[in-house]
C-alpha cells in the first residue's frame, strides 16, 4: 500500500497589496487626493456684475462662496435699478433669494456684485494617475499605547468609495489604494512595498 504525498513545491506570489483608509479631515488637499482632483487657489476679491438668473422665493446661488460681512449689491440687468435688501431679496450664506413680493422680475437676468472670500477650488477626476508616500503613525491601544510608523513607499489612490455630507457624526473619507514596487529601493531584504517600525 502506498499514500499519496502532498505538493513537492508551492509559490504564493504577490500579486498586490491593498489598504483602505478613512480619514476625519476633509481638507481640500485629502478630497483631490481620494478624487483624482485638481486643486486651484481663489482669493478674496470683489465681484462686480456678474450675471445671474432670478427666480422668486428660490435660492440664488453666487458662482463664488461670498463675504457674509458684506451686503451684496443687486440691479436689474440694465444695471438701472438698484433693489432693495430684505424688500426685493433676502442674503443667504451662499447668495440670495429673491422675494416674490418684491420687484424683481421672475426669471429675469440680474446682477449681483459682492465679495468673495478666499477659497480653494476642486475639479475631480482630472488629474490623472498620482503617486504618494503612505505613512501612517499609530498606537497600539491594547499594549499601552505603543507606537507604530507605518510606511508606504508608493501608493496610489482609486476614488473614494464615500463622503458623507449630512451626517450626525463625524464625516469620514473612505479612500481604497494599492501600494506598487518602488524599483529604486534596492538591496538584500528590504522590502518594495513598506515597512513599519514598531515600539518594543
Amino acid at each position: 500500500m502506498r499514500g499519496e504525498g502532498g505538493n513537492y513545491y508551492a509559490e504564493y506570489p504577490i500579486k498586490a497589496v491593498k489598504f483602505d483608509l478613512e480619514v476625519t479631515d476633509h481638507s481640500a488637499k485629502n478630497k483631490a487626493m481620494g478624487t483624482k482632483g485638481d486643486l486651484s487657489n481663489i482669493a478674496s476679491a470683489t465681484v462686480t456684475d456678474e450675471v445671474q438668473k432670478a427666480f422668486l422665493d428660490a435660492p440664488l446661488v453666487f458662482d463664488f462662496i461670498p463675504d457674509l460681512t458684506v451686503d451684496p449689491v443687486v440691479k436689474d440687468n440694465a444695471g438701472t435699478t438698484t433693489y432693495v435688501k430684505n424688500t426685493d431679496y433676502t442674503v443667504t450664506e451662499y447668495g440670495i433669494i429673491p422675494l416674490e413680493s418684491g420687484s424683481i422680475v421672475d426669471e429675469s437676468n440680474i446682477k449681483v456684485s459682492y465679495t468673495k472670500i478666499a477659497q480653494t477650488k476642486l475639479e475631480a477626476l482630472v488629474a490623472g494617475d498620482i503617486e504618494y508616500r503612505v505613512i501612517l503613525f499609530l498606537k497600539n491601544k491594547a499594549l499601552n499605547d505603543k507606537r507604530i510608523k507605518f510606511t508606504g513607499y508608493k501608493g496610489k489612490f482609486s476614488p473614494m468609495s464615500g463622503q458623507a455630507y449630512i451626517t450626525t457624526d463625524i464625516g469620514t473619507l473612505k479612500f481604497e489604494g494599492q501600494l506598487i514596487a518602488d524599483e529604486n529601493i534596492t538591496g538584500t531584504g528590504l522590502s518594495k512595498f513598506y515597512s513599519e517600525l514598531v515600539q518594543d
